[in-house]
């Protein structure tokens, strides 16, 4: 029963555009979202990966339930990655600011356990991501995941299954304090 209520639910995002009006988690509670995170998915209407590595990502949420997300890459000298997630009205709605572009990411949907869909933009390229809490995500998840790039109109012949990198930098490094951007576009 359940299989064929979340199907009707999501079959109602085929007509939806994707960047103003897709279906956000009904409830999304932030606080349950942090943690380590891996991208084993992704999905995307123009172009193409160049790296299809996957690294894990710690998703911290600030004191006014702005986002920060890290990335660490030991492959590359452990070159360390982070941006902002500054909320945008609804909960389940951000903006990652880059630059001068604003770009819209959006939990589609996530049980915070196990899995997360994250619909982004950047200009005229959109992409859909599946997370996971570990390295691989369930055969049902999956399932979920290609279900909703079809509703999307996502071209499931170029969904890419990433190769999960669970290395970490030796020894773990803290990360710094962020989550300036998101007060820096509120004082502008």
């Amino acid at each position: 029963m359940n299989s064929i209520m979340w199907r009707f639910l999501l079959a109602i995002l085929c007509v939806i555009d994707f960047a103003s009006n897709i279906t956000v988690q009904p409830n999304f509670e932030v606080e349950k979202y942090s943690g380590k995170w891996y991208t084993v998915a992704v999905v995307m209407n123009l172009g193409g990966l160049t790296n299809p590595n996957s690294h894990p990502q710690t998703v911290e949420i600030l004191e006014d339930g702005d986002l920060v997300v890290h990335i660490e890459m030991p492959e590359e000298d452990c070159k360390r990655l982070h941006f902002d997630l500054c909320m945008s009205g609804k909960p389940g709605r951000f903006r990652r600011i880059s630059g001068k572009q604003d770009n819209p990411v959006t939990v589609i949907e996530t049980d915070y356990a196990s899995f997360a869909i994250i619909g982004v933009q950047t200009g005229s390229i959109r992409a859909l991501h599946l997370y996971s809490r570990t390295s691989e995500a369930s055969d049902a998840v999956k399932e979920k995941y290609l279900f909703v790039a079809k509703c999307i109109n996502f071209p499931v012949n170029k969904l890419i299954y990433l190769t999960v990198q669970t290395d970490m930098c030796e020894p773990p490094s803290a990360f710094p304090d962020f989550g300036d951007t998101c007060k820096a576009e509120e004082a502008e």
